[in-house]
């Protein structure tokens, strides 16, 4: 195995839980693919919102998301036991459409 993601899908929203790359295989585009393969499949499930989570304090994963069009949304305070935030990351997929009465 060398990398893995897990979602939920609630109703037209993905929400990203996990994603991991074995330590030995980073730094190869494996992450980058795992995540342009969830935008193509959300997108062809018609999802208009990518939603996860990061610890404040990594840097790494937080320039990663930022590179895949993610932007930060929000933050939860004290969210980890460590007491670090989480850092609320969403890519919009979909442009609002507005419909003409």
């Amino acid at each position: 195995l060398l990398g893995i993601t897990s979602s939920w899908l609630i109703m037209d929203e993905l929400h990203i839980t996990s994603i991991a790359v074995h330590p030995k295989h980073q730094k190869k585009g494996l992450g980058k693919l795992l995540i342009q393969d969830l935008i193509k499949r959300s997108k062809s499930l018609q999802i208009n919102l990518i939603h996860l989570e990061v610890k404040d304090t990594n840097k790494k994963a937080i320039a990663f998301y930022t590179s895949m069009g993610f932007k930060v949304v929000g933050n939860r305070s004290n969210f980890y036991k460590d007491e670090s935030d989480a850092l609320i990351f969403t890519k919009q997929l979909k442009k609002n459409q507005t419909k003409n009465a």
